[in-house]
């Protein structure tokens, strides 16, 4: 039995217990796929800044503070641009947002509600 399937067959008891809206929660569920989207999109993008910076500055002889350009552009602006990247992904991709779920716990006849009132995650 899937989530979906469980939700929607306590849907009587969920209502009952509190508002617990399943579009809603679909909803926010999507964000949370985007975001991870999001997220999988910077790291990579964060690991090819990182090795590219490598491959194309390795046979160069300059230097900066007597560290050669490849480690100082991978290493030092590999971090500084991952750090821009975290905050361009909670400033712009991340929302904030009360995920609400009822509370399940299992019985002999099924999952039911476990108690009256919404767990906020």
């Amino acid at each position: 039995m899937s989530r979906n399937d469980i939700l929607k067959s306590n849907a009587s008891d969920v209502a009952h217990h509190g508002a617990f809206d399943l579009e809603q929660y679909a909803s926010q569920m999507k964000q949370l796929d985007s975001e991870a989207l999001y997220t999988f999109i910077a790291a990579v993008v964060v690991t090819l800044v990182f090795w590219l910076s490598i491959f194309f500055t390795h046979d160069s002889s300059v230097t900066l503070l007597h560290l050669p350009l490849w480690f100082v552009l991978s290493c030092l602006g590999g971090y500084a641009f991952s750090v821009i990247a975290v905050i361009f992904l909670v400033k712009v991709c991340l929302k904030s947002m009360a995920l609400k779920v009822p509370s399940y716990k299992h019985s002999d006849d099924g999952l039911t509600v476990a108690n009256n009132k919404n767990n906020s995650i």
